[in-house]
């Protein structure tokens, strides 16, 4: 923090609160218990948390300080805009957002500090979209997390024990922060009532509205719980950072910020600081089309960077659910060895779901390459390990997420700008709600129960990468000579070609495991990353990061 000039006063700034870069705001000096302690409360915070304080000074009776201007307002404007987008959509945003919030959260407390205001206007956003805590002007220190301060702040956004009990705990920023989250998902506080007073009595029996049915069944939970009245029930902020999805914003999140100006490249295309309009694309090339889309190749106009661009038909409520469903699938399946996704929304009558261009083409296309190549160059040179590696990373991610593919062949195995294997094509994805998901995919990738029984599991995804791994070691499909019916029967009855006697040892036990009949004699993805082979290929990828 800088040394504040003491000749600073009231006349030298010129308040204008929409245009300015800074704003002030001010505190009848009376009214504060003292003012140091205050500044202080609000200096301690990293400027990466908050909104970053400025300058303070005294002018008569009031008391000063000017902060950095939020450009994007606070989040009651948001509440509004997020309402207009679709439900998907939303949902993905204020994931986003609730992880920049509680990550925030979790650091002002780790000065044992509690807020005893948070509430959508006291929550401000960048113009690239980061969420920062600001409105210290009720911020005080606490003995430890277990102990109580006085009530301050909106009493709309205060919980049980404030209205009970006129006290407050970090247990009680929880219920604040579920409050908002609330608003941000459905436009409207979730213990809404006719007066002030019937508010408050919901509040206290927990009785808050249902969340509509699109909210994702783990969001709707995890609220749920942090406007539980019993304070104890309550998660933690160290608790909510450790569910997945907010682990993965934050990820995503400290990310764009390592990149300073919010923008994630790969080959020739970056990663936008907000959110674009069909208009903002240019197409350039069709990269294929289908039964459930076109994927196009597009540009950025103002920028010239270049995306992937699928477009779907969402007209009818099936191609609705369909096109929500991957997005869905998407968001949850987000990680380093899966293709980013960027942005999706609806326009005219289609749905456009826009992610990272690969500049690596596929894996079909490396696998043909690496027909040429000697058997030494393809054993040796460890691509084949590095691969099987960045795939199975994937794979343990998105079952972890109780996600199948369905669908996994090396057309959907990407190859980045940096030769990294990335998943892509979520369309087939589908969610484990019971023990098998329907039929779906390519058919000399699916594995045996796909043909007697009509349904796959999480061990259907590992066969389809035995048969990849075996492509890509040999060169060869394990089963694709003959007739399609030929090619079939061998899939039922696991009649692959034998492998070349060059592959032996683990990597050889590897693969005839995972193409057992046999589902439950098949590894999991751990099971294989827990190999030798997978480990020495793990400590090489740490090694270069």
């Amino acid at each position: 923090m800088k040394q504040r000039d003491t000749t600073l006063n009231f006349e030298d700034i010129d308040v204008e609160r929409d245009e300015n870069t800074y704003y002030d705001n001010e505190l009848n000096s009376e009214n504060l218990n003292d003012n140091n302690d205050f500044v202080e409360h609000v200096e301690d915070e990293d400027e990466e948390e908050t909104v970053r304080l400025v300058w303070t000074f005294i002018e008569g009776k009031y008391f000063y300080f000017i902060t950095e201007f939020c450009s994007g307002g606070d989040l009651r404007t948001t509440i509004k805009e997020l309402q207009m987008l679709p439900e998907v959509e939303r949902v993905m945003r204020v994931w986003e957002i609730f992880a920049q919030i509680i990550i925030s959260l979790d650091h002002i407390q780790s000065f044992t500090i509690v807020h005893r205001n948070i509430q959508p206007e006291t929550l401000y956003l960048l113009s690239d979209g980061t969420v920062k805590i600001g409105g210290f002007y009720f911020a005080t220190e606490i003995a430890d997390e277990q102990d109580y301060v006085d009530i301050a702040g909106t009493s709309e956004y205060m919980a049980a024990e404030a209205h009970l009990q006129g006290q407050m705990n970090f247990s009680s920023e929880i219920f604040s922060v579920g409050i908002t989250i609330f608003e941000l998902l459905t436009g409207h506080h979730p213990f809404q009532a006719e007066s002030s007073k019937a508010i408050f009595q919901k509040i206290q029996r927990g009785q808050h509205t249902e969340f509509p049915e699109w909210v994702p069944s783990e969001l709707n939970r995890l609220i749920s719980k942090m406007l539980d009245p019993d304070f104890q029930k309550r998660p933690t902020a160290k608790e909510i950072i450790e569910i997945e999805t907010i682990k993965m914003c934050i990820l995503i999140h400290e990310q764009k910020q390592r990149e300073k100006i919010n923008e994630i490249e790969t080959d020739g295309f970056k990663m936008p600081t907000k959110l674009h309009k069909y208009e903002d694309y240019e197409v350039f090339d069709e990269l294929s089309g289908g039964a459930f889309g076109r994927i196009l190749l597009v540009k950025l106009k103002k920028n010239g960077f270049v995306y992937v661009m699928k477009r779907v038909p969402y007209l009818k409520q099936k191609d609705k659910k369909m096109a929500d469903d991957e997005v869905a699938m998407l968001i949850k399946a987000q990680s380093r060895y899966t293709v980013r996704l960027v942005q999706a929304f609806p326009h005219d009558l289609d749905f456009f779901i826009i992610q990272e261009f690969c500049s690596g083409g596929n894996l079909k296309g490396l696998i043909m390459e690496m027909k040429i190549w000697s058997i030494e160059e393809r054993l040796l040179v460890r691509k084949c390990s590095k691969y099987m590696y960045q795939i199975l990373m994937g794979i343990k991610h998105l079952h972890k997420q109780s996600i199948v593919h369905r669908d996994l062949k090396p057309e959907n195995i990407l190859i980045d700008k940096d030769g990294n294997a990335k998943i892509a094509d979520f369309g087939l994805a589908q969610q484990m709600i019971k023990s098998y998901v329907k039929d779906a995919g390519t058919l000399i990738y699916e594995p045996p129960e796909a043909f007697t029984m009509g349904k796959m599991n999480e061990q259907s995804d590992i066969w389809s990468l035995g048969v990849i791994f075996t492509e890509l070691v040999t060169g060869v499909h394990p089963f694709a000579v003959g007739s399609f019916d030929e090619i079939i029967a061998k899939i039922k009855y696991g009649r692959y070609i034998p492998l070349p006697e060059y592959v032996q040892g683990e990597l050889k036990k590897m693969i005839e495991l995972m193409l057992d009949v046999d589902q439950d004699k098949r590894p999991s993805a751990d099971q294989l990353l827990n190999s030798q082979l997978m480990k020495l290929q793990a400590g090489i990828q740490n090694t270069k990061e």
